[in-house]
């Protein structure tokens, strides 16, 4: 008998080709990763459409686009056939800023309209909203007219006569009619921002409202682009 090229006691199919269930496990494994790495790349490709429609979407309706976490990068747009700058630009290194006033009498209504424009115009905001803040609890700001002075003293006057300096308060500190004034007036007010200015009517102006000094008083000033 001649030599066999294949071990004794085993089917030529099974040494040439191995076991056929070992072949069909293997020819499933095999279909079942490239499904699961075509289904991946599917999945891909929708979240990258998805995400292109949403970025464009607001693109188009807001003009802006994210520019890390400091600020909004406004980028251009266009009207008609021609391009141009965006309406609002908020500085990536903007945010709150403040200044001190110091104050001369006990009671005294300051005009810091100046001051806040010029923060106005550091921002490079040129349609927004600007917010004026001060942190104090016997002093607060709002806006009034500032053309006629004595529209300022009338205020103290009267706001004195409303909420008298002594009149059996609790408070130890002596000063419970500043803090009284200061929930009447507030803490804070807003007004517009137009054409990178700030954009009060023609007779208001931002008033320190001070009710317990003199002190020296911090104001802090934000502009948000809208």
């Amino acid at each position: 008998m001649g030599t066999h090229a294949y071990s004794l006691g085993r089917p030529p199919s099974l040494s040439r080709f191995g076991n056929p269930r070992q072949r069909g496990f293997a020819s499933v494994k095999s279909s079942r990763t490239m499904l699961a790495s075509l289904l991946y790349s599917i999945a891909r490709l929708l979240v990258d459409l998805l995400t292109f429609a949403i970025a464009s979407r607001l693109n188009s309706k807001l003009k802006f686009w994210p520019r890390g976490m400091s600020g909004w990068h406004m980028h251009p747009h266009v009207v008609g056939d021609q391009e141009t700058p965006a309406r609002a630009k908020y500085s990536d290194d903007m945010g709150w800023e403040s200044f001190e006033i110091r104050t001369k009498r006990r009671v005294q209504l300051l005009d810091v309209t100046g001051q806040v424009a010029q923060v106005v115009e550091r921002s490079r905001v040129s349609e927004g909203i600007c917010h004026v803040f001060i942190r104090h609890t016997t002093a607060g700001v709002t806006i009034n007219e500032g053309a006629d002075v004595d529209v300022a003293l009338d205020v103290e006057a009267q706001l004195g006569q409303i909420v008298p300096k002594d009149s059996g308060y609790r408070h130890g500190e002596g000063n419970s009619d500043s803090h009284i004034k200061t929930v009447l007036v507030g803490s804070s007010t807003t007004a517009p921002v137009r054409d990178g200015k700030l954009s009060l009517g023609t007779w208001q102006a931002i008033f320190l409202c001070e009710w317990d000094g003199p002190r020296t008083r911090t104001v802090e000033v934000a502009v948000v682009a809208v």
